[in-house]
């Protein structure tokens, strides 16, 4: 379902934006698209890295359990 997003601009602008050739509204909604993925990635990592200061203080030796586990074969 779509939405409506309105924006105001300056008559001036609008004028401008008369002279050219582009198809305005796929414009602002790949701009809009693109921001929110961004956005989405930047709380993704933050996140994260928030995870990775939680567990810096947890020690585990990947290469040790292996190991262990086999030589218990």
């Amino acid at each position: 379902m779509s939405e409506v997003f309105s924006i105001r601009i300056p008559g001036e602008l609008k004028g401008m934006m008369r002279e050219e050739e582009v198809d305005w509204a796929s414009f602002v909604r790949g701009t809009v698209e693109a921001k929110v993925r961004e956005e989405k990635r930047k709380n993704a990592m933050k996140l994260m890295d928030e995870s990775r200061r939680k567990t810096r203080s947890v020690k585990f030796n990947a290469v040790e359990v292996i190991r262990t586990l086999r030589n218990e074969r």
